[in-house]
Order: structure tokens, then sequence, then C-alpha cells
């Protein structure tokens, strides 16, 4: 290529133009959370506009899956292919992607390009728990050998949707009943989690499957905590059933997690993507149920829901800057990341010592702390208080703004589909 451009995970952040157009909201009753950060408005209908965010490169443009002036910025085939492939991943379309992808490694003389693709590739195949495609791009990998020998994960997703009691944990996050080999559990409901987890002590009184294995595993605060490998034959929550079903196993001590408060909790185990992706989940935080079954196909102006190695939310600024956030509904906070910055004003900020847990402990450092962080998602406007800023991203290449946590979600009612690529939070009325 005959510019400077790297498709790289860690691909440095340059400055973008943010082009707001002025925006003054409805004043709506307020909506607000008893005993939380949180108030809701709703939202007056503006125009949404993909060009407002205007990227100064084709690679920013493309990382914040902002397409349309990606392909403005495109002028070589590889570029404009990347473009192509991208709109695959907002659409949905996640095995032609993985086709596309393949195709574009074998047509590109870019070793960048190759680069990219084959690591996409492999994102993918191990969301969908393809472990033999991924050995081929990456032979003898440590997570990929324990479950090659085993047979594919089976699904069998009920036709009736279930109705599941569920549990909000100290942190606000969500716990559900899983069955496991016949035998009930509650599991935390976490997003940002790429596998299902279970406590090794758990898992052997289980008879789920040990593989051996090792893996040390990245926490929410960074923290590694050592794993190894799992194979549960028979994994049931609500109207989903899964046979030979890949997991984590995780000492129990790693899975105690230290409050602000110095309290103490543990939780048996965690409900990873690998299983939410599968399915159309409600959950319901206000009256503490939990529904699950077949996904409800979405009209494409309403997908705003994605993965690449991270589930991502398309959500705007009240002035109407479209914003890109990962979904973690293991994490207690939304917080945002650097490119938050640069995108819009966000008002007042400080910076501030904070502190956050997680599997394997907690973290302490300083970072910058937003006074109001007012995002859009849908028909309503959600304004939290003392956001925090990440120190990293968690999605593989895109660019994330931040990250919805649990937060922003108490009260409401939760809409997780990722097959019709559709997400939502519908708060009740007072």
């Amino acid at each position: 290529m005959d510019r400077q451009f790297t498709y790289v995970l860690l691909l440095v952040l340059t400055s973008l133009i943010a082009c707001q157009q002025a925006y003054k909201p409805d004043r709506p009753k307020t909506i607000r959370q008893p005993g939380s950060k949180l108030s809701i408005r709703k939202a007056k209908s503006i125009e949404q506009i993909e060009g407002r965010v205007q990227a100064d490169r084709f690679g920013i443009a493309l990382r914040q899956l902002q397409l349309t002036a990606a392909e403005r910025l495109a002028d070589e085939s590889d570029e404009r292919s990347l473009v192509q492939l991208f709109e695959l991943l907002k659409n949905g379309k996640y095995t032609a992607l993985i086709e596309g992808l393949a195709d574009l490694k074998n047509q590109s003389d870019d070793a960048n390009v190759q680069q990219l693709t084959m690591m996409m590739k492999a994102k993918l195949h191990y969301m969908r728990e393809e472990w033999a495609e991924i050995n081929v791009i990456s032979p003898d990998n440590p997570v990929v050998v324990p479950y090659l020998e085993k047979p594919p994960m089976e699904v069998t997703i009920e036709p009736v949707y279930a109705k599941l009691e569920m549990q909000i944990g100290p942190t606000g996050s969500p716990l559900v009943p899983v069955m496991i080999n016949g035998q009930k559990r509650w599991f935390w409901f976490d997003t940002g989690a790429a596998l299902s987890v279970i406590s090794a002590q758990l898992a052997d009184s289980l008879g789920v499957e040990s593989l051996g294995g090792a893996a040390d595993l990245a926490t929410s605060n960074k923290n590694m905590v050592s794993s190894s490998f799992g194979y549960v034959q028979d994994f049931e929550v609500g109207s989903l059933k899964l046979k030979n079903h890949a997991v984590f196993l995780i000492d129990e001590q790693q899975l105690q997690f230290t409050l602000n408060d110095e309290s103490t909790m543990r939780i048996e185990g965690i409900l990873g993507w690998n299983a939410i992706r599968l399915l159309r989940w409600e959950l319901d935080y206000q009256h503490g149920v939990c529904q699950n079954g077949p996904s409800v196909p979405s009209r494409a102006s309403e997908y705003n829901f994605y993965w690449m190695g991270y589930p991502l939310v398309r959500l705007w600024h009240p002035s109407g800057t479209p914003l890109l956030f990962g979904l973690d509904t293991g994490s207690n906070n939304t917080s945002v990341q650097e490119p938050y910055f640069e995108k819009v004003d966000p008002g007042p900020y400080k910076m501030e010592e904070v502190t956050i847990g997680g599997a394997g402990g907690k973290e302490t450092f300083e970072t910058k702390v937003v006074k109001r962080l007012n995002l859009r998602l849908r028909d309503y406007i959600f304004q939290l208080k003392d956001s925090q800023m990440e120190k990293e991203e968690h999605a593989f290449f895109v660019q994330t703004d931040g990250t919805i946590g649990s937060d922003m979600m108490l009260g409401s009612n939760i809409i997780i589909d990722f097959p019709a690529s559709f997400f939502n939070i519908k708060p009740f009325k007072e």
C-alpha cells in the first residue's frame, strides 16, 4: 500500500473532527432509579447521521464502524473490500463475513490485511466454538487443543419462552438459574465473559469433564487468573439446552469478589457469551424475572448490536454523534474510554482515584471521572453520574467509546437478541 495504514489491534488512536449540531432536548418527566446514579428521559426525535463524525483517516473510520466515512476515504481495492466486510458485521451476517475474510486474505498482497483478516476470522470461529477452524489458523493453540477431539456443541432452543426467577447481586449484576448435568445452580449473567465459567470444585462435584490444560484469563480489572478447560455434557438455562458446552474451570477462591464496602461475595459460575449469544433474552431488573426463547427478527434499521471480540452496541450522544459501547452485564459501572473525549464535549470531569474489583482481586488507579454521562439508546436518554474512564479496550480492532454496565440497566427491562442484532433498555415508568 502506498500510504501508511496498519490494520492491527493496537492501531494508534488519532484525533477526530466532531461535527456536532446544536440540540435542545425536551424536558418530560424524568425517571429516576432509587438509590442509583441513573436518570432516564424520553428523547426528542433527531436526525441520526452517521457522517456527523468525520474521521481524518480510513483506518479510524473503519475501526469506529463509521462505514459511510470509511467508504468515502477508501481509495484502494483492499480498503473497499474491508468496508464491505464490516457492512456484513453490522448486518449480523457472520457466516458470510467469515467467508469474505478468507477470500480477502487470499486475494490481498498486503501482509497487514492478511493478518487482520485471519485474526478477525479466528475471533469469529472462537465465538462459534469452531475449534478445528481455529486450529488451522493458529495450530496448537493451548485454548483450542483440549476441545479438538471432543464432539461439537449441540444447541436446542425450545419454541416456547421460558420464564425464570432472576436475582440481582450486590454489584447490580443479574444471576440466573442454570442446570448442570441435572443440578440447579445460580450463575452470573455476564455478556463480557467469552466462555462460561464454573468453579473447579463445583465442576468436580457435578461430574463436569475436566480436559486439563491451562490458560491465564484477564478479568474485568485486568488481573490474571489461572484456569483449565471443561466440558459440560448437559447444560440448560430456560429454553436453551446445550450438550457439550465448553467452559473454563477456575478455582473457587478466584470467584470471590471484594466489594467496595470490603465485604465479599462468591459466585459458583458465570453464564458466558458462548451461551448468551444463541437466543433472545429479556431481563426484568425491576421484577426479578428472566425470559429466554427464540430470536425475534428485527428490521435492518433497528440493528444496533454486533460482536468483534466483545459485544458492541451502537449508541448516540444527545447531540447526534454516534458512539460505540461494549456491553458488559457483569460490570457494575458504565464507563467511558479516551475516544469519547475526542468525539463529544464530555462536560465537567476530574481526575480521581478509583477502585474496581473482579475475579482475582481489586485494583486501584487514577483516572478521569465524568460528572454526567449522557447516552441515547433508541427512544431514551440515560444520564449517569460519576462515570470513570476505562484503562483499556475490550473489543478486537473495533474502537469503542466505553462500556455499558449494569448501573444503566437498573429498574429496566433489557432485551438482548444477538441473532437479530438487537439490543434495548426499556425503562419502567414511575
